[in-house]
């Protein structure tokens, strides 16, 4: 007989929830675990034997856990012999898992292509965006290729706390790849907009735009001594909407908006030594690169280059800045690019060639009208095609999945637990508690009752800051409609998908996970 919580534990976890923010927590991110206690105990927590599926449509933040879960954290795990995990999507080649809707990595990526060439590449990021300027733009391959180098700085959750981050350091780093002219392309991060741009505080968003202009100032100042071309856009939209113009009402996910594609020229060529075709999309970046390093473009880049018209060029360098989360949205107080002072960006749009790119749904891949997002931005950028993302496939029926199928078919012969750990949000880019509910059908249609949900929540991609109880409702109406699933622990995603090796966040969500540390729900 298949068994569902009933609506009262769903209601103590609001609850203690609802108590976590009249102690002061104003943004459900930041959620240290909630944990269910049942008979004077820790209920539904990760043993031996169990199946644990990880229902996450991305794979950076979810790496660390993941390795906790394997017993490769640096911290005490505890041994599992025969803990079987499961991923929706890759994560990464060296975690042993099954991969349900796995991707293959792109061939002939724009970095394959320049190393192919011999024309080396550095790729600078704080590690907020490291996988992203090394990985994604890569079409997947986690190790760099030959002649490439990665320099990635450390994010810290202090440096996380200051607009500027550490900008500074990633300008010194790119002036000085610049001025050693050994790296004929190199790729820069600017991770400050996608952090910030999700900070419930205006003032600190308009801060962050105002530091992001001055050191893109000096970055580019630096490229045009150094003879580079520059060309600046981004993966997808956020600061650019602090708040709804006709309601007020904060606004902290990723847009729809366009993104700008700006080529600026050194010194020794004319301000119009370049023309652009009037619009594009992200997939058109990568065969533009290779138009200025006059390299033949592979078959499998599908996309053309947005150049029209390019002047003769020996030797070409190129750098190449991704402003993370820098849309082009429309004019107005409540636009943080709009309305705070940028002398180097207006002066860069104003004097240049530039350009808009559609940067979100099936321009890069996505579902229709879904915004964009940091993995799907720079895997097109550096795909020169547009990359199917894994929203996509995961908009897939679940059903006879054969990864999926398998996890149920172990647990029932197993006569153990199966584990659902994903985020409660309809429209994070990390996963959906629409993947969660798929799952749950799943069992439900293969008659397994012994289901444990491990929720997550966002906090940015969400109506508010402190939509947990909103979320927590809408996953009881699910429970009762499916008659399966136990919700047994509730955790913030910066806690449990920390991906700046933050171990001590990582060992908070694990031993929650495994030994039930964490506030009591009693249930």
């Amino acid at each position: 007989m298949m068994h569902y919580q009933k609506p009262k534990v769903i209601n103590a976890f609001i609850k203690a929830l609802k108590e976590t923010y009249k102690q002061g927590l104003k943004n459900d991110e930041y959620l240290t675990p909630l944990v269910a206690w049942k008979d004077n105990s820790p209920y539904g927590r990760i043993k031996d034997g169990d199946v644990v599926i990880l229902c996450f449509s991305r794979g950076e933040r979810e790496i660390q856990l993941t390795q906790a879960l394997l017993g490769e954290a640096p911290f005490s795990c505890q041994k599992f012999a025969n803990l079987k995990i499961v991923t929706l999507v890759n994560f990464h080649h060296s975690l042993n898992v099954e991969v349900a809707f796995s991707r293959p990595v792109i061939q002939n990526n724009l970095g394959e292509i320049l190393s192919k060439f011999g024309i080396k590449q550095a790729r600078i990021a704080e590690s907020e965006k490291g996988a992203h300027i090394g990985k994604f733009l890569s079409g997947g391959k986690e190790e760099p290729y030959p002649g490439e180098e990665r320099i990635i700085i450390p994010t810290t959750s202090e440096s996380k706390k200051r607009p500027e981050m550490n900008l500074a350091k990633v300008t010194e780093i790119v002036k000085e790849k610049l001025s050693s002219k050994n790296y004929p392309f190199i790729a820069v991060n600017i991770a400050n907009a996608d952090v910030f741009g999700h900070f419930p505080d205006e003032n600190l968003m308009d801060a962050c735009v105002s530091v992001i202009d001055k050191y893109l100032g000096e970055i580019v100042k630096t490229a045009q001594q150094y003879n580079y071309i520059t060309l600046i856009t981004a993966d997808h939209g956020v600061i650019e909407i602090a708040h709804d113009p006709k309601t007020g009402k904060m606004h902290l996910g990723h847009t729809t908006n366009p993104v700008p594609f700006v080529v600026v020229p050194p010194p020794s060529l004319p301000e119009n030594a370049f023309i652009l075709k009037n619009h594009g999309k992200l997939a058109n970046v990568a065969p533009t690169i290779l138009d200025i390093f006059s390299l033949p473009k592979p078959k499998d880049m599908t996309e053309e280059s947005l150049l029209l018209k390019k002047p003769k060029i020996e030797n070409p360098q190129c750098l190449l800045i991704i402003l993370d989360g820098w849309g082009y949205g429309t004019e107005g107080p409540h636009n943080p690019i709009w309305r705070t002072p940028t002398p180097n960006w207006d002066a860069i749009i104003a004097k240049y060639p530039w350009v808009l790119l559609a940067a979100s749904g099936e321009a890069v891949g996505k579902l229709p009208n879904a915004p964009g997002n940091s993995e799907a931005g720079h895997e097109n950028i550096g795909a020169g095609r547009v990359v199917l993302q894994a929203d996509v496939l995961l908009a897939k029926d679940f059903i006879n999945n054969p990864v999926l199928e398998g996890a149920i078919k172990t647990v029932k012969e197993r006569e153990t637990n199966l584990h659902l750990l994903g985020i409660l949000s309809h429209k994070s880019s990390h996963g959906k508690i629409k993947y969660i509910e798929n799952m749950l059908v799943l069992a439900a249609r293969r008659n397994f009752n012994s289901v444990y949900i491990h929720g997550i929540l966002d906090g940015r991609s969400a109506p508010t800051p402190t939509s947990g109880p909103q979320f927590l409702e809408e996953l009881s109406i699910i429970l009762q409609m499916q008659g399966v699933g136990n919700l047994v622990t509730l955790i913030g995603r910066n806690i449990a998908l920390d991906r700046n090796q933050n171990w001590r966040k990582t060992e908070i969500a694990y031993r929650a996970l495994v030994f039930g540390e964490g506030v009591k729900v009693l249930i």
